[in-house]
């Protein structure tokens, strides 16, 4: 009779790598409606601005502008910052590495390796036409808690500790339900989608 027990299976790791062309599909619109904001009310204001100036003088002239004003500080913002995330996924690279020990994720703003032992469960939903799968950590898990390590700082990691890590479909190359079925692999059926 053999005294040798069954080895726990292994699976070589998952590398989920970055996906420049559906990035770019996915935020295309949203870029090209912040510029047109922009740009329209750059001019809107200029328009309002010489209208209100030749009619009620330069003060009231002035004056007319700043709704205008305001709305074209919010969208060339938020054009730059789309313009900045848009640059940066412009490039492939890898985004997330399941293993055995756990989640090593790539951000922009650092790095974040996190053992499956300081998961609680997965979500799968809807956003659009896409679809996001989070990864929920246990409640109380911060920078300190044994197995993490990261570069991000103290706050932002408290952020995905109170809404999860999430995962986009747009912005990987892999299937979700491939990554929900390595997590659920490499936790041997403990952590699924719920």
């Amino acid at each position: 009779m053999s005294t040798e027990f069954p080895q726990q299976p292994t699976f070589p790791p998952l590398v989920v790598a970055s996906d420049p062309v559906a990035s770019d599909r996915a935020t295309r619109g949203a870029f090209i409606a912040t510029v047109g904001l922009a740009v329209g009310s750059g001019l809107l204001a200029i328009v309002f601005a010489a209208l209100g100036a030749s009619v009620n003088g330069f003060a009231l002239g002035a004056l007319s502008v700043f709704p205008f004003a305001v709305a074209f500080a919010y969208a060339f913002f938020l054009a730059l910052r789309l313009a900045w995330v848009r640059g940066l996924q412009s490039v492939e690279r890898t985004v997330l590495v399941l293993d055995a020990s756990g989640l090593h994720g790539t951000l922009p703003q650092g790095t974040v390796d996190i053992p499956w032992v300081a998961f609680d469960r997965l979500s799968l939903r809807s956003r659009g036409n896409h679809r996001v799968i989070t990864f929920h950590l246990l409640p109380g898990v911060t920078t300190t808690s044994p197995g993490i390590r990261t570069t991000l700082s103290p706050r932002l990691f408290a952020t995905i500790a109170e809404r999860g890590f999430p995962i986009g479909s747009a912005a990987v190359s892999t299937p979700l339900e491939t990554i929900a079925d390595a997590s659920r692999a490499f936790t041997a059926g403990r952590l699924v989608v719920r």
